[in-house]
This record gives C-alpha cells, sequence and structure tokens, in this order.
C-alpha cells in the first residue's frame, strides 16, 4: 500500500494566522481538514510532516521526514484530493510526478528524499520526480491564499455533509432518530437531515434542509428559537444557542454559537455566545466573540475584496469575503469588523474606533492611542483560564507553540503602526 506523506513548506505563512498553530492541511475545508481528506480517500492514515514546533501536537504530525524503500505519495498539505488526478494518485504504481507549470503538486515514488535539502527548495521536490513520469494538472485545488478557505468551502460543503448524514445512516445502529427531538420542533426536508447519537433538539428549533443538508454531531444541543438553515454541519458537543444558523457553515467540535452566520468556518472551541452577524469567514480555535461583534462581508460598491496582513496585500477576486481571526483572539462587544479583514493570533480586538482597522497584528493589546502589545505572562494565563473552563489544558506543547509565534511576530514587526481600512 502506498503511504501519504503531506508535505509542508513555507506556503503555510501566506495562511497566517491560521496557521500559526497547524499546518494548512489541517485547515477545514468543507467539513473535513486535507489530512482527512486524503485519509478517507485512500483508506489509511497520511502523515503529515510539519514544523519542529507543531510536531507531536498532533499524532499524525511528524517533524521527520519518513525515510526508507517504501512507495509513498508525497503531496504539498494545501493539495486538495480530488477528481480524476487524485484517484490517479491512489490508484497508480508507477512513479509520477503531477505539476501545475514549473510547480510540482505531488510525487509518487520509492525514493527518499535527498537528506538535508528543506521541502522549501524546489530541489527538494526535482529529486523525488527524478526519473518519475510528468503529468500535468493544472485544474487541481489548492489552499494558497486565506480567500481560498471561503471559496473551496463553498464548493464542497454540500456533498461533505450529505457524506456526513450517509455515514450515520449506514452504521449498524442506526442513530437517525436520536430519541431527542422535541415534538414542538419542526423540520424542512427530514430526509436531508441527519444526526449522531444523543443530538438535543428543543421546542421552537427549525431545522430547513430545503436549500442544502444539515448534519448534527454528537452531544450537541440546539436550543429554543435556533433557526438552522442548510447545507449545515457541526462536529461533537456544539451548542447552537439562537439565531439564524447555516448557509454554508461548518463548526467543529466544541463551538458555541449565536446570532447570524451564514457561509462561515469555527474551527473548534469558539464561543460567539450573543447576537451579531458573521459571515464568508473563518473563525480559528479558543476565539471568543464578545456581544454584538458584527462582520461585513459586502462592500457597497459590491467590489472585489482585498486583504491585508503581515505587509502582503492579498486580492481575493471575490465579492463576499469577511473576516479571518486567529487563535485565541478576542473581540469586544460590539466590535464592528470591516469586509476582509484579518485578525492575528491573540490578538485583543477593542478601542474607541466604531468600525476596526482591516489587520490586527497577532498578539495585539488594542488599537489606536494606547495600543500596545500584549504581554507574554498575561496572555498566556489567560489562555489556560480559558481551556480551564471547558475542562482542558492548554498543555506545554501548545504553549511552546504559542511563544514561538509570540517571539516570531514581535522580531517581525508583524505589521505594527500599519492601520489599514
Amino acid at each position: 500500500m502506498t503511504q501519504i506523506v503531506l508535505v509542508e513548506d513555507l506556503g503555510w505563512e501566506r495562511l497566517r494566522p491560521l496557521t500559526w498553530l497547524r499546518p494548512v492541511g489541517e485547515l477545514f475545508v468543507g467539513t473535513r481538514t486535507n489530512r482527512e481528506r486524503w485519509r478517507d480517500a485512500a483508506g489509511t492514515e497520511p502523515v503529515l510532516w510539519c514544523r519542529t514546533e507543531l510536531a507531536g501536537l498532533s499524532p499524525h504530525w511528524v517533524a521527520d521526514a519518513p525515510i526508507g524503500a517504501a512507495r509513498r505519495l508525497w503531496v504539498r498539505d494545501g493539495l486538495v484530493p480530488g477528481g480524476a488526478w487524485a484517484r490517479d494518485a491512489l490508484g497508480g504504481t508507477a512513479p509520477t510526478a503531477w505539476r501545475n507549470g514549473d510547480r510540482i503538486l505531488a510525487v509518487r515514488t520509492d525514493r527518499a528524499p535527498v537528506p538535508g535539502i528543506s521541502p522549501n527548495d524546489p530541489a527538494f521536490w526535482e529529486g523525488l520526480a527524478e526519473e518519475a513520469g510528468s503529468v500535468d494538472r493544472d485544474d487541481a485545488a489548492e489552499i494558497r491564499e486565506l480567500p481560498d478557505l471561503v471559496r473551496l468551502t463553498e464548493r464542497r460543503i454540500v456533498e461533505d455533509v450529505q457524506r456526513e448524514i450517509d455515514a450515520v445512516r449506514a452504521a449498524p445502529a442506526d442513530p437517525a432518530s436520536p430519541g431527542g427531538i422535541s415534538e414542538g420542533a419542526v423540520l424542512y426536508r427530514a430526509d436531508r437531515i441527519g444526526f449522531a447519537p444523543e443530538v438535543r433538539i428543543d421546542d421552537g428549533v427549525v431545522l430547513d434542509a430545503r436549500d442544502g443538508p444539515i448534519f448534527l454531531g454528537a452531544e450537541t444541543h440546539v436550543f429554543p428559537h435556533t433557526w438552522i438553515r442548510g447545507p449545515f454541519a457541526c462536529r461533537e458537543r456544539c451548542l447552537l444557542l439562537g439565531g439564524r444558523i447555516g448557509g454554508g457553515s461548518f463548526l467543529g467540535a466544541g463551538c458555541r454559537v449565536r446570532g447570524e452566520v451564514e457561509a462561515t468556518c469555527f474551527h473548534g472551541l469558539a464561543n460567539k455566545a450573543h447576537d451579531g452577524f458573521v459571515g464568508h469567514s473563518y473563525v480559528a480555535e479558543w476565539v471568543n466573540l464578545g456581544a454584538g461583534t458584527t462582520t461585513s462581508d459586502l462592500k457597497n460598491n459590491y467590489g472585489e475584496i482585498r486583504l491585508h496582513a503581515y505587509g502582503r496585500t492579498i486580492e481575493s477576486g471575490q465579492i463576499k469575503i469577511g473576516a479571518f481571526i486567529g487563535d485565541h483572539a478576542k473581540t469586544r462587544i460590539g466590535a464592528l469588523l470591516n469586509s476582509g479583514s484579518v485578525i492575528g493570533l491573540g490578538a485583543n480586538v477593542f478601542g474607541e474606533r466604531a468600525v476596526f482597522p482591516k489587520w490586527m497584528p497577532d498578539y495585539a493589546w488594542g488599537i489606536g492611542a494606547g495600543a500596545s502589545i500584549h504581554q507574554w505572562d498575561r496572555f498566556v494565563g489567560t489562555a489556560r483560564t480559558v481551556a480551564t473552563r471547558r475542562g482542558l489544558e492548554l498543555g506545554a506543547g501548545a504553549e511552546a507553540a504559542l511563544r514561538i509565534a509570540y517571539d516570531r511576530s514581535r522580531a517581525e514587526g508583524a505589521g505594527w503602526g500599519e492601520e489599514i481600512d
């Protein structure tokens, strides 16, 4: 059997702040990460070769490349499997390199990498591709910039949610009728709605699958006066606290969400327990959105939205883009975020501005007069407290990765003093 190795390269820097604490291959697109997609397509668990500071934070993340005489499929970890080329990559045996112009996307080979050459060096990929046949694929989907996460999710979420429904219905003990649905709940197109075990749905809930399927993960609780509009899926232990939620959204495990949410990914353990609109956005783990936090996802002139982050301008090519919010970030009550906002890792969004700048650096403590960098001891103390409130521990490995990001962002300057509206 061919072993799959997902390879992190410097592309992760373009996906900051979402990738300070995870490789690109662990970002959700639709309802699954790239690693999960490759696992499901191949029927075997991939290895994700990543930065040293991340290795060990997941049992699937390693700091050293696998070596030895074995057939492996080496894949850039931002490459989303799908289509004929991925079936060929998983089903064939001949040494092959898949390219998009001069860029090698994946290589199937028995060769080992040349020692000492980084995946950031083109020679790494060319060494693997030596003696391999070449196939040009300009149709392969790849996560290379932040807006790709919104665009690719829109393309895949309907199929992904239906896949989740089919999986629970095919299970030996059919949990399609969880027994926790109140008679006062309303289900439109119940044939397109699926439940994992121990889901609880209260009176006054509307599950509306007319525009797309809906899947609720295990131990999820949907509270009264919640309208869930498909396509929508959540993983286990989510609390849906009221409002209109869905329309192409996905919630990772342990999220608490209320208000109006559309076409947005909450990566996990995020808290939006109050009203406010969040649309066409991506929210990382341990984020807390203060009451009334609202994102804009459309310009008044319906023009394409630009993002600004880490000294770069990113052309989205899209007219609907909300905010990208890094892990452990927090917003004040009533925070207003412009279309195309990027909120850095650990940033605290507060200040006298009505609408905040589109770029908030990592570990920012406020904006405008009196703004500073969040003191490390205070930041990590708060992070530990937040984890404890969920019955979890932050962990030494996570703290170490956070500290590396803290030191590097300060060394780089991280855009301090650069307010972009």
